[in-house]
């Protein structure tokens, strides 16, 4: 028996690589039968030709819900852990990604008892934002739609709806030999129920009789922007998603499709969509657009509906009026613009890490810290800074952590970082959040210190006299927090070593930098700002300055600099 383990490989990828990757040519495509059939499904429903042909993205979404192509290769990347029947559909609005995957999918599975690429299907549900908003505008959609086609009418025995459920039975078929077989027969066999839920009541313990639900349709389950940004709402959905839907699915045969548009970078369908385990789907209203787009450039999702003359007329409206994030989030998917960063890439200079350590004895040093008290994969990254403060009042960010560390190493962790840096100066301060549980970060610190005799000064927070930060209610949200450091980087004083710009820390860093705007932290951690905030409440000391030549110490009569320890430059962050 072979000892191999099997290589499992997941692409790191961000919503904007997706973005950045569609093409809509959609080289080498053409739409299946399938696609083709639901299409023309479509079409004798409506009893009419629809208003705006279906353009390919319509065909292209389908055929990947149908698994006849793969959304993976059109995107380029890759995912072995994606499970194969669970899709996120990120669109624009009015992509009609609801009509089609809530409403009109419903009675494509309700008329064949079955999808293409899945098999047979009779009973499943549908997640909207409440039982009383979108359970009840679904089922009233899928309702009115029944009762206005001439083609369905004749096509079921049986029909009830309500605002939370619809049920279809279709009138039994005969075989090849005219011969309606004893299964045919029974109404269990021909039948189809969606029963709705409020996201966040959930589907826990839905059932038809004995059977459990063959699918779920996940439809804008967010209600506002003020619930995006809860914690605790986010935390229910996501919970929802992952925990109560995945129990309740039909153990052998399931399928799981999550629509939406984004709010920020928390929202659970940007989280399911770049976490490798649901195949994506994403389609902005344009490849790309600007001002000055030509229209012969102009590449849409569906221009017989959006075409580049109505996109850039609310394009202009919405740069004009000051409204373009809202644009960009809702038509292009990005849910920060460059115009409405409140940190731009100018403003962050960048330095090489060995002038500094070689006179590191001109710097005060400080470690900015972000424990997680958890620990473990689910837990959220533990992020310490390691800055030198010149004699001009910059701060310097010479080493950077942002990774998901257990307790322990998160603290043996900053220990080799305090004797690393620490010999620079003879001494090194480091700020400890106490809020809430962070206290025991303190007491735990403390008994390693002894242990290792390696010891360091716990910074103390401006007008207070007691080790430990603690972040009040009066200073406000993380927003809030981190805005209070903003004038540093639009003054030029924030500096970031060149040495860690393409270590996986710093771009989580500068990833959570880029998606601040003036509404509020867009990016899903936020963890890395914190470390950046928390500068904002240590008892900051500017170094005199001191001559780089004439500094107490031992001469190097070679270079006329004075000797220092030189840390291994190998271009990673926590250098040790």
């Amino acid at each position: 028996m072979s000892n191999e383990v099997a290589t499992v490989h997941v692409d790191t990828y961000s919503v904007d690589d997706l973005l950045d990757a569609v093409d809509y040519s959609f080289p080498g495509y053409v739409p299946s039968l399938e696609a083709l059939d639901f299409v023309n499904f479509i079409r004798l429903v409506l009893g009419e030709e629809p208003e705006n042909s279906n353009p390919l993205a319509h065909y292209f979404m389908m055929d990947v819900l149908f698994r006849n192509v793969s959304s993976w290769d059109y995107y380029g990347f890759r995912s072995d852990i994606a499970r194969p029947n669970y899709f996120t559909v990120l669109c624009h609005r009015e992509f009609s990604k609801s009509v089609l995957l809530g409403s009109m999918l419903t009675l494509y599975m309700a008329y064949h008892g079955k999808l293409p690429g899945f098999g047979k299907v009779n009973f499943g549900g549908y997640i909207g934002n409440s039982v009383r908003g979108g359970v009840r505008q679904n089922m009233q959609t899928i309702a009115g739609v029944f009762k206005d086609s001439d083609y369905l009418q004749d096509k079921f025995e049986y029909t009830h709806f309500t605002d939370t459920a619809i049920k279809f039975i279709r009138h039994p078929k005969k075989n090849a030999k005219g011969i309606i077989t004893r299964a045919e027969a029974k109404a269990g066999h021909r039948t189809f129920t969606m029963e709705g839920y409020g996201a966040q009541a959930g589907p826990r313990g839905s059932r038809e009789g004995l059977t459990r639900p063959q699918f779920f349709i996940i439809d804008d389950v967010i209600k506002t922007a003020a619930d995006s940004r809860s914690d605790v709402i986010l935390g229910n959905i996501r919970s929802m998603i992952e925990e109560d839907i995945g129990y309740a699915l039909h153990g052998g045969n399931s399928f799981c499709v999550y629509i939406g548009t984004p709010f920020n970078l928390r929202d659970p369908l940007m989280n399911a969509i770049i976490d490798g385990t649901w195949t994506p789907i994403v389609f902005p209203i344009a490849e790309r657009i600007s001002l000055d787009i030509k229209k012969d450039e102009f590449r849409g999702s569906w221009e017989d509906r959006h075409s580049y003359e109505k996109v850039m007329v609310k394009y202009r409206t919405a740069s004009h009026k000051g409204t373009l994030a809202s644009f960009m989030q809702e038509q292009m998917l990005r849910v920060a613009s460059e115009e409405d960063r409140v940190i731009k890439d100018e403003m962050i200079n960048w330095f090489s890490r060995s002038d500094v350590i070689a006179n590191g004895h001109l710097y005060n040093w400080y470690i900015t810290t972000d424990f997680t008290t958890t620990g473990g994969k689910s837990s959220d990254f533990s992020a310490m800074a390691v800055w030198a403060i010149n004699n001009n009042g910059d701060y310097m960010l010479v080493d950077l952590v942002v990774r998901k560390l257990e307790l322990g190493v998160q603290y043996t962790t900053l220990m080799d970082l305090v004797r690393k840096y620490k010999k620079m100066r003879g001494y090194i301060e480091v700020g400890i959040e106490t809020s809430g549980q962070q206290k025991a970060h303190i007491f735990a610190l403390k008994l390693l210190m002894a242990k290792n005799n390696e010891y360091f000064t716990i910074a103390t927070q401006k007008g207070k006299s007691t080790e430990g930060i603690m972040r009040t209610s009066q200073q406000g949200n993380k927003f809030e927090y981190f805005m209070l450091m903003v004038p540093m980087f639009q003054n030029g004083k924030m500096w970031f070593a060149s040495e860690l710009s393409k270590t996986p820390d710093m771009l989580e860093l500068t990833a959570e930098l880029s998606y601040v705007t003036h509404l509020g932290i867009g990016s899903r951690s936020d963890d890395a700002l914190d470390v950046v905030s928390q500068l904002s409440q240590l008892n900051i000391i500017v170094p005199q300055y001191e001559n780089p030549q004439l500094p107490m110490g031992k001469r190097d009569g070679d270079n006329g600099y004075w000797e220092a320890e030189i840390i291994d430059e190998d271009k990673s962050s926590y250098i040790f």
